[in-house]
């Protein structure tokens, strides 16, 4: 056996070098190709512009380089262009033009943006003051925009009530160490066997103030615009009125096709990644017995070109304009629509109505999920305890389909209608029954084969 495999190496040996050289010299030239066409030496000084963007929920920063000649936004809500002076290089990896703009991030002097309207009207547009607000903190809410006198008196509301927060912290830290030192002292006496003991120190009467997690970005000064939908075209003039070079781009402003309630589904055992279902045409599927949370936000529908090029202009992964995409926006609560109270079709063993309830997550060792999601009381929870998450509790506890929906105040028309079907826990007996199909199986050719051994004999 030995022999033969060293008789197999020594014929093989001179044909396997080869491939491995041919392996190794395509590897090499693949990555001196790609090291060759992206130079930051040869990067092309360009005039891009580095628009601030939404998608409905978050405003991101996108690069515009001249390759790109046509900026996408939502319609009917503020962004901000910024035009800039950058170095464009080309990027093979993620086959994009990329400005360098941590080496070079040069505002355009001087210059008046002019927007042509699609009825051929041109407007200057003014820069003007604006921020980014969130409520609950960046990771936690979505962002909301203020320009304007607004965005200044929004920002110095943030710094007021940040700096409140900070001293009634400090001052509640303080009493609670002055409080912690004078038992320290009395439990000092009582060591030492001081008669007559005096009383204890009364704990403080002060709370620690509630988290303050809210984060405003520092006004800046930009060119903010809010458009209807439509096709337009921007260009900068320089101060002397000439048009600058490179400075003209399409602008397109679309709107959504349609406009609905959806949800975040929150399951009792998994409830930090909550699903979400947007479409109206989603069925949420759930297990008997099982209890969900829902939370109703508004969702718009796009087509997949428009909306997948607002934050990722140069990608050529894109859907066609045929396929259309459901996408969570910030509710405004402009529309009257209370998202506090479902209105249940269902089996008798839920009410009509389901109201929305604050929640609580108490981590319990040994239990099936490792805690419990509780009904929110402050009483119960104590002081400075606040909910994990409020939502609105379903519960089918049998086989069962049930839809829920909100309703139109104005109207009466539902809004956001989802199926919820709960299915039967299949027997864990079953589970077994494919691991048993090839013990049968042989159990099936054994006897075959014996009865025909039989049957010769």
């Amino acid at each position: 056996m030995k022999t033969d495999a060293l008789e197999f190496i020594r014929r093989n040996l001179w044909p396997m070098i080869a491939l491995l050289l041919v392996i190794v010299t395509a590897t090499v030239y693949s990555w001196e190709s790609i090291a060759t066409r992206y130079d930051p030496d040869a990067a092309e000084e360009q005039l891009i512009f580095y628009p601030l963007v939404t998608s409905g929920t978050d405003y991101r920063h996108v690069a515009y380089p001249q390759q790109v000649d046509t900026i996408r936004v939502l319609a009917d809500t503020p962004f901000v262009l910024n035009p800039r002076y950058s170095e464009v290089s080309f990027w093979p990896v993620t086959r994009e033009y990329r400005p360098d703009l941590r080496q070079r991030n040069e505002p355009v002097a001087d210059a008046t943006l002019e927007l042509i309207h699609p009825d051929g009207t041109v407007e200057a547009i003014e820069p003007d003051t604006f921020t980014i607000w969130y409520e609950d903190g960046v990771t936690a809410s979505d962002a909301e925009f203020f320009h304007g006198d607004d965005a200044v008196a929004r920002y110095d509301r943030y710094v007021e009530e940040g700096r409140a927060y900070a001293d009634a912290a400090r001052e509640h830290q303080i009493a609670q160490g002055q409080y912690e030192s004078a038992v320290d002292e009395w439990l000092g006496l009582a060591a030492e066997g001081v008669d007559p003991l005096p009383d204890p120190p009364e704990e403080p009467d002060t709370e620690a103030p509630e988290p303050y997690n809210a984060f405003a970005r520092e006004p800046e000064d930009g060119l903010v615009l809010t458009l209807d939908p439509g096709a337009y075209t921007i260009r900068l003039r320089d101060a002397d009125g000439q048009l600058i070079p490179g400075s003209e781009r399409e602008l397109v402003a679309f709107a959504p096709l349609d406009t609905d309630y959806g949800y975040d589904v929150i399951l009792a055992e998994r409830w930090t990644q909550p699903l979400r279902s947007l479409n109206p045409n989603h069925v949420v599927y759930v297990t008997a017995g099982t209890e969900i949370y829902l939370q109703p936000r508004r969702a718009e529908q796009y087509t997949a070109g428009n909306f997948g090029r607002v934050f990722a202009p140069q990608t050529v992964e894109i859907a066609n304009d045929a396929q259309r995409i459901w996408i969570p926006v910030a509710d405004e609560g402009d529309d009257g629509v209370d998202t506090t109270r479902l209105h249940v079709d269902g089996p008798a063993s839920l009410p009509d109505i389901l109201e929305a309830q604050p929640y609580r997550v108490t981590q319990i060792p040994n239990r099936q999920f490792g805690y419990v999601i509780e009904q929110f009381d402050p009483a119960q929870h104590g002081g400075g305890v606040e909910p994990d998450f409020e939502a609105i509790r379903v519960r089918l506890e049998q086989p069962s389909t049930a839809t829920v929906s909100l309703q139109d105040p104005q109207t009466g028309e539902r809004l956001g209608v989802r199926e919820i079907r709960s299915v039967a826990v299949p027997s864990r007996a079953l589970l077994y029954l494919p691991a048993l199909l090839p013990l049968l199986v042989f159990a099936g050719v054994t006897i075959t084969r014996r009865r025909a051994l039989q049957d010769d004999a």
